[in-house]
């Protein structure tokens, strides 16, 4: 297909202007850009072609556009070894293998979706802010039900539901400090909750300041992103399966590496 010299001009530049921003966005307000792409089909696929080619997808909402990756790429989004290093603490003489770090970390982002989202009803948010220790509390609970479950599922002979290792997370998260006590090198509840919180609110995802009120709440583009990806699909009941893949969420070739 032939294209003319100003739909690729618009193409790059709006690619441009989603591959550079902080939050890889194009809001409404940026009229033109949004614009062209909704209205000119030429235009769009120049666009999506530029992100399908680094891994990505384009998203749209009703205020704007966002560039999200599919795949582990190098670009945009993070390798499952960056974000380990970035969701998860370090504390010496812990051998706890990444693969686990990773599904620990993965399932605080879950419960956090689960906290201020819902599938049912008109409202899809269903709480404005959400205490760290009321998120503490509700993790205890979510891995104590979780374990429980896999239990019993075990006894009569099946196989887990949901693809989580609930019971290794359990074990993982149940020795942890109630509270922080100093730098003797033991890992707190509080610590390794408030990493994966940093990083997401790093990405624009929540707002949340540990030293000033330990209080999460949830971005508009946190919002739209749900809406888009998750609820606005009808997806709510697949939430589970959408944010943990087994292939992800099970221990395998990591299992036995040290940190």
């Amino acid at each position: 297909m032939n294209y003319t010299r100003e739909q690729t001009d618009l193409a790059d530049d709006i690619f441009a202007s989603l591959a550079t921003s902080p939050d890889h966005a194009v809001p409404r307000s940026s009229s033109s850009l949004y614009s062209a792409y909704l209205n000119d089909t030429d235009v769009q696929s120049l666009v999506d072609a530029r992100a399908e080619k680094y891994g990505c997808r384009i998203i749209q909402t009703r205020n704007g556009m966002y560039l999200a990756p599919v795949s582990q790429d190098s670009f945009f989004g993070f390798t499952r070894s960056e974000l380990v290093q970035k969701l998860t603490v370090y504390r010496n003489n812990d051998t706890t293998p990444s693969s686990l770090r990773y599904c620990f970390a993965m399932s605080v982002i879950l419960k956090l979706c689960l906290e201020f989202y819902s599938g049912r009803g008109e409202q899809m948010k269903i709480r404005s802010s959400l205490p760290v220790e009321d998120l503490i509390r509700d993790l205890t609970e979510f891995y104590n039900e979780g374990a429980e479950r896999e239990k019993h599922e075990r006894e009569e002979g099946g196989e887990t539901s949901t693809g989580i290792r609930f019971t290794d997370i359990k074990n993982y998260w149940d020795p942890m400090l109630n509270e922080d006590r100093g730098s003797n090198g033991t890992l707190s509840k509080k610590q390794a909750v408030d990493k994966v919180l940093r990083f997401l609110s790093s990405q624009h995802l929540i707002t949340y300041d540990s030293k000033v009120a330990r209080q999460i709440g949830t971005t508009l583009r946190f919002d739209e992103l749900m809406t888009a990806l998750i609820l606005g699909q009808s997806n709510y009941r697949n939430l589970i399966a959408e944010l943990f893949k087994r292939s992800d969420a099970g221990l395998s070739e990591e299992d036995h590496e040290q940190h």
